[in-house]
Formats: structure tokens, C-alpha cells, sequence
């Protein structure tokens, strides 16, 4: 057990005293060899793993000008200091974002900096040993990478990327994390973070067609793999299983069947949740996300001549542009590119009521109706109303009876 008592939370923040080393036992289950392979990532250490963790840590910052940035920039002013829940959960000084920081910064200025090759000492330069490997495998990953540090920043220094940079240094080098790395070998494999093999996935969607079925007397269908339809749903992975997720697929569900909207769920992506995040790996970052696309493409998905993936509303920090940034070049096509191909596709299922709604509106309108003030969907309308919804209607701001 840990050597701290977890602070009460009271009215006003209170910064806990420091107390160093009181979160350096706790580190993640090491990634097993074969779920290392799965990645394409080595199975241990080899011998000269300096070496290459050094020439990596080069990769990356000659890659990411905002990398080098962060690693060149930092005032160590402490704003971050506490912002950071780990910090004020632990008083460990090293989850201190700016100590965080420093454990790879110290590393970039012994061998990428003029003074860390001649002056280590004067600007806390230290070598890459085991040592300070293993204090990169336990504080790196007490990183959530909620960037809440680096909103604070009066420089923007992105921990969260920092973060990244290290676990994809120790995963390249064989020192890889056991959870984030098993769920992605599952993605690869079988679609799903969870594991869902076809007729597992099949089965529970048809649990589910039976118990609206029997709810509603209404025959809702929950269809998977169906080519040629409008929409691919792309869904949390708790919405096949836990409840009250599951009402979440339910009600989507709901939506388009009675938008008589076309639409299918994937075997080859059917939740969205890219776990490659909390490895840093750029390489399978993109293969997670462009396996959506891939779906897509597979299936025929074309709404408006565009590829059209749905997704719920948390789910907006991954946007469906994501999936379309190397579709051109990577994956082809089942019919001619056409100029439209290339744009962004912007669609959630908040979009989707929005546009039946907005069609109702105007259906109203035409009989001598009048648009009531509610906005489009339950819940949050303003955060609709931010996005945009409503493809039709241009500016997406028109009011729609309440559906």
C-alpha cells in the first residue's frame, strides 16, 4: 500500500506538502512478449537499448517541432505544479508536471543540447541508464495526459505530449505497458477493445433486437456488416455490454430507425476508443483510427457522396475527420475520387436528430406550422447548438419541435 493518506477535499484547494519518493513503487504490469510481437515492438531489452532509446528520443523530436519546443522552453515556474491531480493526490514531487517533464527532458539535453554534451552538470543533464528507465516506466504512466497542466502554462508546454514521447521510447526499446498494449493487439485482431470475436458481437446485437422487440412491439434492427448503408455507427465499447451504456446503442438505434436512416454497426471497427493514445506510438495511432475508414470503404458507406461515420456525442474529441486524413493515398476506393472525397466529415448522432428534426421543422412550416423553441435533442441543446447541427440548414442555429 502506499505511504500517504489521500487529502479530503474541503472548500478551498490545499497544496499537499512534498513527500519524495511516495508514489515510486507503484508502476503498470509490464506488456508480456507476445503481446509486444502483436505490435511489432521488441520482446525485452536488447543490449545496446540505450543506444536505441537515444536515436528514438532523436526520431521524435526531429519529427514534432512542438516536442522540441516543449523540451527547450520550460521556465520551471511551477504553475503546473498544482493542477495536476497525481501531485495533489500524492505529493510526490515527481508528478509535478515541470519534474514529470524533466525526467526526458534531462535525458534530450545530455545528448541533443551543446550543453548537455559539455556541461552536463550545469543544466541537469543525465545519461540514459536502467535507472532512470525504470523512473520513466513508474511516473510516466502515472500521467493521465488530461493536459489540465497545460492549460495553466503561461508558455503551453503539453505534458501530455511528453508523456507520449516517453512510452513510445520504452515501447520501442521492449519496455511496454500490459494494458494499453493487449487492447490494441485486440483491436488489431478482432476489431474491439474488448475482444469481441464476430459471433459474440452478433449475438448480443440480436439479444438486443429482442429486447426492444418485447419493450416497444416495434421491430428495431440492430444490423452488422450490411453494405450499402448510409451511416457506419461507430460506438464506446461499454455500449455492448454495461448497462446503463447499453441504453446508449439502444436509443441510437431508436434514432435511425425512426429517421429511416440506413446504417450498420462493423465487425472490423465497431467502437471508436483508440487506446494507441496512451502508448504515444504516431504509427499506430493512425492504424487504430484508420480502420474506421477501412470499414467504411469495405462496407460502401456514402452519405452525400461523403464517408459517413456516426459516432456518440463523448466521443467528440475524436472527430471523424481523424479518419480521413490519409484515406487518398492509403486505402482505394471502390469508385472514383471526386473532389468532395477529401473534405472532412462531420457527423455525430446528435447531427443526425438534428437534421430529422430540422426536416420536421420545415415539413411544419410548409403546412402552416410554427418552429416551437425547444432546441433539436434532450439534453445539452446548447452543445448542439455549438456544433453546428444541421447539415441542410447552412448555419445549423434553426429550432425544431422537440422530438
Amino acid at each position: 500500500m502506499a505511504d500517504f493518506e489521500t487529502p479530503k477535499l474541503g472548500k478551498h484547494l490545499v497544496v499537499p506538502p512534498i513527500q519524495p519518493g511516495a508514489m515510486d513503487h507503484s508502476r503498470p504490469h509490464i506488456a508480456r512478449p507476445e503481446q509486444q510481437t502483436a505490435l511489432g515492438f521488441p520482446t525485452e531489452l536488447a543490449p545496446d537499448w540505450e543506444h536505441k532509446a537515444v536515436f528514438r528520443l532523436g526520431e521524435l523530436v526531429s519529427q514534432s517541432r512542438a516536442l522540441r519546443v516543449f523540451l527547450d522552453s520550460c521556465v520551471q515556474c511551477g504553475a503546473c505544479t498544482e493542477k495536476c491531480h497525481y501531485y495533489l493526490g500524492t505529493g510526490d514531487p515527481n508528478n509535478m508536471p515541470v519534474a514529470r517533464q524533466n525526467l526526458l527532458r534531462s535525458v534530450y539535453r545530455r545528448y541533443y543540447t551543446v550543453a548537455g554534451k559539455y556541461a552536463p552538470w550545469l543544466v541537469g543533464a543525465r545519461d540514459m541508464t536502467k535507472e532512470v528507465l525504470d523512473e520513466w516506466y513508474t511516473y510516466f504512466h502515472q500521467c493521465s495526459q488530461c493536459r489540465r497542466c497545460s492549460v495553466y502554462c503561461p508558455i503551453g508546454i503539453d505534458t501530455a505530449e511528453i508523456s507520449m514521447a516517453a512510452r513510445d521510447i520504452m515501447d520501442t526499446v521492449g519496455l511496454g505497458q500490459k494494458y494499453s498494449n493487449e487492447i490494441i493487439g485486440k483491436v488489431h485482431r478482432l476489431g474491439n477493445n474488448l475482444g469481441l470475436p464476430g459471433p459474440a458481437l452478433r449475438n448480443t446485437l440480436n439479444g438486443l433486437e429482442e429486447d426492444v422487440r418485447e419493450e416497444t412491439g416495434i421491430d428495431v434492427k440492430f444490423p452488422l456488416d450490411a453494405k450499402g448503408a448510409d451511416v457506419l455507427l461507430v460506438t464506446p465499447s461499454a455500449d455492448f455490454f454495461a448497462e446503463p451504456h447499453v441504453d446508449g446503442l439502444i436509443g441510437y438505434a431508436k434514432v435511425f430507425h425512426a429517421a429511416g436512416i440506413s446504417w450498420t454497426l462493423s465487425t472490423h471497427a465497431s467502437e471508436m476508443s483508440n487506446f494507441a493514445l496512451f502508448t504515444g506510438s504516431q504509427e499506430h495511432l493512425k492504424k487504430v483510427a484508420m480502420r474506421i475508414r477501412e470499414a467504411a470503404v469495405e462496407l460502401g458507406v456514402d452519405r452525400r457522396h461523403h464517408l459517413g461515420v456516426a459516432m456518440p456525442e463523448q466521443h467528440r474529441a475524436m472527430p471523424a475527420e481523424i479518419i480521413d486524413v490519409a484515406a487518398p493515398v492509403d486505402i482505394p476506393f471502390s469508385r472514383p475520387l471526386r473532389a468532395v472525397d477529401v473534405e472532412p466529415v462531420r457527423l455525430d448522432v446528435a447531427r443526425i436528430v438534428g437534421d430529422a428534426a430540422g426536416k420536421q421543422r420545415r415539413r411544419l412550416r410548409g403546412a402552416g406550422g410554427r418552429a416551437w423553441g425547444r432546441g433539436p435533442v434532450g439534453g445539452d441543446d446548447r452543445r448542439v447548438g455549438r456544433q453546428g447541427v444541421g447539415h441542410d440548414g447552412g448555419s445549423g442555429s434553426a429550432r425544431a419541435p422537440f422530438l
